[in-house]
């Protein structure tokens, strides 16, 4: 460490992926002046409590003596830079505000609590102790109970920095940009049948495709626009008057700039995103009072559409803060889940790449990298996890780590409804807290450095706890203080655990212990496909995907369970359904499934009756044969129909179920059996080849 001319320590190298080494100024370490008049606190913080808000893999150097823990970002060369540590990202957040108008509760060198200053060569590992539980592997279906049996034990909190974000002078000012998914899948815009299930879809096509009764809003991962009025309480609460927000909005088909100005209508987003950078909120909020009026972030509820184009969005927001001249300097993701619009293992050969916005991962990342770690602007990613998208983006993870950002994960479709607006509320809270810096915990973990103990290639959740203990007057707290990083924290299910990723090697590591059905009843359960294991480009993970037997073989397809489910109908009016099983039928290949063929036909003279401009009965042809549990790949084929009883005097249900058969049980193969429409074979990602394992 070298002292400049301010007081202030600063980190001289920050270890990246590839070995490159450069002098930082993005995180400064700050120590106590020599004159106290230039310090930077209160009289009186009151200690609330430790919260960790994320962490990234960190290998130990050691040059002249100095010991440091650099983050390792993404893929290593073997045996130089692999991680051999935990860096977790802490705040110490206070119950008490700062003095004035300064909404920051986080407690920073400087700040007194109680009569003792908060210094960092007072902050030392003696305080905390710290104990991990369990490391599992992820996607985890058992998040209570450790199912890797991998526990790493007590380790040592090796050594603490501060690190304060201060890009372009000591000003103090903050500027914040949010940035927010507005696709489909947020409202439940996606299809709920395999082998797309949960991919986003249009809402024509969804309507048309889910069965009567259900609302394609259950499949959501916030139709109830939460995150809205979460984000609008952060920004009144957590940032002071004088900072600056922007907030957009985006999907497949806009780039929006979330912002009112009389006059400026359908105005350029370049333009727009100038003119509303700032300080006044109501462009953002609307006005308070007798006659409040809603503002332009509420109104976004209910217009999300389309697919992700999120390296696009966050492309963009990154070229416009990089030119701001705040010294605290943002970008805030609100999203739920990857990019699904660019080249990728999310985009398969059917859906293809969006047409309008969409920006490759890796033309975003060489953007990041083009510039050293002291001018890049910390991007921060709040991640609802989305039915489609369970678990955490090991790229967001990536360019948060990249640029000494925060990734936080909300595991928002398990966490109850009415909670979840104070859920992602507080972490955006606590997020707005640390825009002037953190506290960073150094670990020694043998896990990260033991080859293939846990495999490489994967992610993995850590969750433990630790107790901060009384320092030098109290410092830190009067009495010894618990905090945890598990899964049910905030009394609700919400996911608190940390996750890190142990990369693999495109060129060499293969993930063959990932190959075969690994008790998943979706692999295993159909001939039709075949699974397959590869170490993704993209993401550094082990991958699965399928490789698919053409539509209409029959390969090893069997005999299938079928039925039919009739929906008959008074006036219009749903009275009741009615059941015809078919038994087991035989099956072929479509689109990856063993699909029965189609269901019988029904006479013409009883579909529409002389005279009648009703039609008595109808298959639902668009939504076609679908599993009887969507999530259970093993369950009955079930095919849809309704009947109108009036639409004639012959449209009823003992007239109609001597049609529902097939020729008294069995079925003959005197009929064209084929797979309809464009249901066709569309995985694994493109270029993958299963004997060669990566792409």
């Amino acid at each position: 460490m070298s002292k400049t001319a301010n007081g202030r320590y600063e980190h001289v190298g920050w270890q990246l992926a590839n070995g490159t080494r450069w002098v930082v100024a993005i995180m400064i370490l700050i120590a106590l002046p020599a004159c106290e008049e230039n310090i930077r606190y209160t009289q009186s913080v009151k200690w609330d409590k430790l919260v960790v808000m994320s962490a990234v893999p960190v290998v130990q150097t050691n040059e002249g003596g100095v010991k440091r823990y650099e983050p390792v970002c993404g893929a290593t060369s073997p045996g130089s830079g692999d991680a051999d540590g935990l860096a977790l990202k802490v705040l110490f957040l206070g119950s008490q505000k700062k003095e004035g108008e300064d909404r920051d509760a986080s407690i920073q060198p400087g700040d007194h609590v109680e009569s003792s200053m908060v210094t960092p060569e007072g902050t030392t590992p003696s305080l905390f102790e710290l104990s991990f539980d369990c490391m599992d592997r992820l996607p985890d279906e058992s998040p209570t109970t450790c199912e890797s049996g991998l526990a790493t034990g007590s380790p040592q909190v090796d050594s603490i920095d501060f690190y304060a974000y201060e890009q372009n002078g000591s000003a103090g000012d903050v500027g914040v940009l949010f940035v927010l998914d507005l696709s489909g899948s947020m409202q439940g815009l996606v299809n709920p049948f395999a082998p797309y299930q949960y991919k986003e879809d249009t809402y024509d096509s969804i309507a048309q495709k889910l069965p009567g009764g259900l609302n394609f809003q259950q499949n959501g991962t916030d139709p109830a626009g939460e995150r809205f009025k979460a984000l609008q309480d952060a920004i009144e609460q957590s940032l002071n008057a004088e900072d600056s927000i922007l907030v957009v909005a985006f999907n497949e088909n806009s780039f929006k700039v979330v912002c009112e100005i009389p006059g400026y209508v359908d105005q350029d987003p370049d333009l727009m995103m100038n003119e509303c950078y700032g300080k006044n909120r109501s462009l953002f909020l609307g006005h308070e009072g007798v006659e409040a009026e809603i503002g332009e972030l509420v109104k976004l509820q209910g217009k999300e559409r389309g697919r992700t184009p999120l390296w696009y969005a966050v492309n963009r927001a990154y070229d416009f803060m990089r030119e701001q001249d705040q010294t605290f300097r943002h970008i805030v993701v609100i999203g739920d889940g990857p990019d699904t619009c660019s080249e990728s293992a999310e985009l398969n050969h059917c859906s293809g790449p969006c047409t309008q916005f969409r920006t490759e991962f890796e033309e975003f990342r060489g953007n990041i990298l083009s510039e050293g770690l002291e001018d890049r602007v910390p991007i921060h990613f709040v991640q609802l996890g989305a039915k489609g998208y369970p678990d955490r983006d090991p790229r967001q993870q990536e360019v948060a780590c990249l640029t000494g950002g925060q990734h936080i994960f909300i595991n928002a479709t398990q966490i109850p409804s009415n909670k979840l607006r104070n859920v992602i509320e507080s972490r955006l809270r606590n997020l707005m807290y640390t825009v002037r810096g953190y506290w960073q915990f150094n670990v020694e973990l043998s896990a990260m450095s033991q080859m293939n103990d846990p495999p490489n290639g994967g992610l993995y959740a850590i969750d433990g706890m630790g107790q901060v203990l009384p320092g030098m007057n109290g410092l830190l707290v009067a009495q010894d203080e618990v905090f945890s990083f598990k899964f049910g924290e905030e009394n609700t299910t919400l996911d608190g655990r940390v996750a890190v990723r142990k990369p693999c090697d495109p060129d060499n590591d293969h993930c063959g212990e990932m190959a075969g059905c690994s008790g998943d009843a979706e692999q295993c359960a159909s001939s039709c496909r075949i699974p397959i294991s590869w170490c993704d480009e993209e993401t550094l993970t082990c991958l699965q995907g399928f490789e698919y037997e053409h539509n209409g073989s029959t390969s090893d397809c069997g005999d299938e369970k079928a039925k039919i489910l009739i929906e008959i109908k008074v006036e219009g009016q749903p009275t009741e359904l009615k059941e015809v099983y078919l038994g087991d039928l035989p099956t072929l290949c479509c689109g990856g499934n063993c699909v029965p063929p189609d269901p019988p036909e029904i006479p013409t003279d009883f579909s529409y009756p002389p005279n009648s401009s009703q039609v008595c009965f109808h298959y639902d042809e668009i939504v076609g044969w679908q599993r009887a549990f969507p999530e259970d790949p093993t369950s009955t084929w079930v095919y849809y129909g309704e009947l109108n009883q009036g639409a004639g005097p012959d449209c009823s249900w003992s007239k109609l179920k001597e049609h529902l058969e097939y020729d008294g049980g069995d079925f003959e193969f005197d009929q064209d059996w084929t797979c309809a429409g464009s249901n066709d074979n569309c995985y694994p990602p493109p270029g993958l080849v299963a004997e060669e394992g990566p792409r």
